[in-house]
């Protein structure tokens, strides 16, 4: 198995990014529970959430076993898991493909992880290399490795141990005789293997049904969930027939989830009434079991059973599924795979259901889990609804349709959340799609207009079907009615093209231009530059533009300035007393510096121009460094009040995450006083800060790690 879990065969299926941080996670100690039962491997990775993780030899059996887990979209969260940060550890990364679970030829691999991320993920990096690693802990002996065996050898062995114990076998194996050392190595591992533990496999074949039995209950009754997928599997199998209530009671069970409950919050509710459950079942999990279990009577031919049992899940997941709301795609995950499953059965059904019945039941639960959890997949019942359900079912969206209230300006701030409007929405835009309308589809739009965003896709949908006028009429529209308000740079860009595309290049030109007058700054000037250098006029711009933003600079200063007065009679009126007013006062003077002149000049690479306007009017600490970077090499006696400013504020309070950027900084002022030649300079600020700062001995730690004096 470690054959296929090479480090290069993990960087191709992962990516780089996703093996690096597969690697930081391995590195960390964050892959728990790591087991090995024959070529699988299960774990638990602690990311932003807990992690199961599987990585297994695809062969003839563990594909059957797996058949449902393919079926399940793994991928449907943000989360940038990661985004660890959903990233949002929302991906965390968002780097993995969302793809379902792989498979090699060959015998080759397929994993599975219970991450939103989709593909071989850095969850699964983690797990691979630790197995590697040697970290697995071999249940059944089916390892593939021959180092496991001698593992448990000698190596082990403490020097007491190879005086007693064990290491009495091995003194008699090598024995006064002096017998050669290979000789008494293969006697130690002899030895060794006589007293070894036998593998869990091999212990459990080796007991009693009575007390294996006596173990899986006494386990049970401690975990709720392992007793729950115990009493599920006893109801597939029952040899009687499909027990109704029983299963009924078993969904139930599955959607037992308190009100707020989160996987990961500090409760200690383990999601089937017991108590605290390591590794946080969640939702997914807990209701993987009931679908394993209905799958299986529905292999077994009790269609009828199982439709009728998964319309009843769907019914009860809509009263249960708003309690899922930390995790809005994974409620809807679960909807749709019992929705697969009533498709399943319903086609496996030999008395089939009748359409314009099928058409209204569908409706209603697609009406009844828009507010629950939204995205019911109606559309999973067209090939059984046929041309007459269908048609029912359409003839039902368009009535509701129909009473949906328009929406503008003025109703944006009443917004329908209920999910019921989203969902109509989407039903007739997939009929009128199918048609072909465009006209329909408009029509459809033209139901709300309450934001810019709305007139923007009526104006691409005119654009995608060439009917350039009609684009342009609806995208002045919505500029038009939202002139007083923040302006959509999608919409700004519509507009400019089609200007562009009739050549009213002035037109668009106006448009950047009105955005950069109403907000100069880096943002504003680069779009408006990107515009000009399409006509190639940017130099007249240019000069325009940095008028118009020194122009706002000396609003602003004045302002600063009436403000800093305003604050300073405060202060006199109060005997210049709370100190929060010269932090005010600070706060305010600074907005009226030359940062946002120097950003745009450093932008533009032009190092020179942004030094001379922050020594004019000064600029942020941030853009100070920036500056120091691109002068250290020719003008380094200008970074050194830099960097020792940069060391007065990191040093003036006792806040430990100051600590490690100061001795940094410190680090980097030391070495610009090197160059000049000015190393008693440097030596007397350190003695001074060791001096001042020694009750500090955090910081002394951090500045003995960059041996500074």
């Amino acid at each position: 198995m470690k054959d296929l879990l090479r480090p290069g065969e993990l960087r191709e299926l992962a990516g780089d990014r996703s093996y690096a941080r597969g690697e930081s996670y391995f590195s960390g100690g964050l892959v728990r529970s790591l087991t090995q039962v024959g070529q699988r491997l299960s774990a638990v990775v602690v990311g932003t959430r807990r992690y199961k993780a599987s990585i297994w030899v695809a062969d003839g059996a563990s594909r059957e076993e797996d058949r449902f887990r393919e079926d399940k979209d793994w991928g449907d969260d943000d989360d940038s898991c990661e985004d660890d940060e959903w990233d949002n550890d929302g991906d965390e990364d968002g780097d993995e493909d969302d793809e379902e679970d792989e498979e090699r030829e060959d015998g080759g691999l397929r994993y599975i992880c219970s991450c939103p991320a989709g593909g071989f993920c850095k969850h699964l990096v983690a797990v691979a290399l630790a197995f590697r690693a040697g970290k697995a802990d071999v249940l059944d002996g089916g390892g593939d490795d021959e180092e496991s065996a001698e593992s448990v050898g000698e190596g082990r062995l403490t020097g007491a141990e190879k005086r007693t114990g064990e290491g009495k076998i091995v003194e008699k194996a090598v024995g006064k005789g002096g017998k050669s050392a290979a000789t008494a190595n293969a006697a130690s591992k002899t030895a060794t293997s006589k007293t070894r533990t036998p593998d869990l496999q091999t212990h459990l074949m080796a007991q009693p049904k009575e007390r294996l039995v006596a173990w899986v209950l006494e386990r049970a009754a401690l975990d709720g969930a392992f007793l729950e997928q115990l009493r599920l599997d006893a109801a597939a199998a029952n040899p009687a027939g499909v027990d109704m209530a029983d299963f009924r009671r078993r969904i139930d069970k599955a959607f037992d989830f308190p009100d707020g409950y989160d996987p990961d919050g500090d409760d200690d509710y383990d999601g089937y009434g017991g108590g605290y459950d390591e590794d946080r079942t969640v939702p997914m999990e807990r209701i993987e079991p009931v679908l394993k279990a209905l799958e299986k009577i529905l292999a077994q031919g009790h269609a009828a059973a199982v439709a009728s049992l998964a319309e009843y899940a769907l019914v009860e997941f809509e009263k249960v599924a708003t309690r899922l709301g930390y995790d809005p795609d994974g409620a809807a995950s679960i909807g749709k795979l019992f929705c697969v499953l009533h498709v399943q059965a319903l086609r496996a059904h030999p008395t089939k259901s009748d359409p314009q019945t099928l058409a209204d039941w569908v409706f209603n639960r697609a009406l009844a889990a828009a507010p629950s959890y939204g995205g019911f997949p109606w559309e999973e019942y067209r090939s059984l609804l046929g041309e007459a359900g269908v048609k029912r079912f359409r003839s039902k969206v368009e009535t509701a349709w129909a009473k949906v209230p328009v929406r503008t300006k003025d109703q944006r701030k009443f917004e329908d959340n209920s999910g019921e409007r989203h969902f109509l929405r989407d039903a007739m835009i997939a009929f009128a799609q199918a048609d072909g309308d465009v006209d329909a589809r408009a029509v459809i739009e033209q139901k709300d207009l309450s934001s810019e965003h709305n007139y923007l896709t009526l104006a691409q949908i005119f654009r995608d079907a060439k009917r350039h006028d009609e684009a342009l009429e609806w995208a002045e529209k919505g500029w038009q009615v939202f002139a007083g308000d923040y302006r959509h740079a999608g919409l700004r860009e519509f507009l400019a093209t089609e200007y562009r595309r009739r050549r009213r290049v002035d037109d668009a030109m106006a448009l950047y231009w009105d955005e950069y007058n109403r907000q100069p700054g880096l943002h504003t000037y680069a779009e408006l530059k990107e515009q000009a250098d399409l006509g190639r006029d940017w130099p007249a711009w240019r000069e325009k533009a940095m008028v118009r933003l020194r122009e706002s600079i000396e609003v602003e200063r004045r302002k600063a300035q009436r403000d800093a007065e305003k604050q300073q009679a405060a202060r006199n009126a109060y005997g210049g007393g709370a100190s929060w007013h010269g932090e005010w006062a600070s706060r305010v003077s600074s907005a009226a510096d030359h940062s946002r002149l120097v950003e745009i000049l450093l932008w533009e690479r032009n190092p020179d121009a942004a030094w001379a306007e922050a020594v004019a009017g000064g600029c942020s600490e941030a853009l100070w460094l920036k500056l120091a970077e691109t002068r250290e090499k020719e003008h380094p006696a200008d970074c050194i009040p830099i960097w020792h400013h940069r060391v007065t504020n990191l040093t003036q309070n006792a806040d430990q995450s100051n600590y490690a950027p100061a001795a940094q900084a410190l680090q980097k002022l030391g070495h610009l006083l090197h160059r000049l030649d000015r190393n008693k300079e440097f030596a007397h600020l350190m003695a001074d800060i060791r001096q001042t700062r020694r009750a500090r001995r955090n910081f002394i730690t951090e500045l003995n790690k960059l041996h500074l004096p």
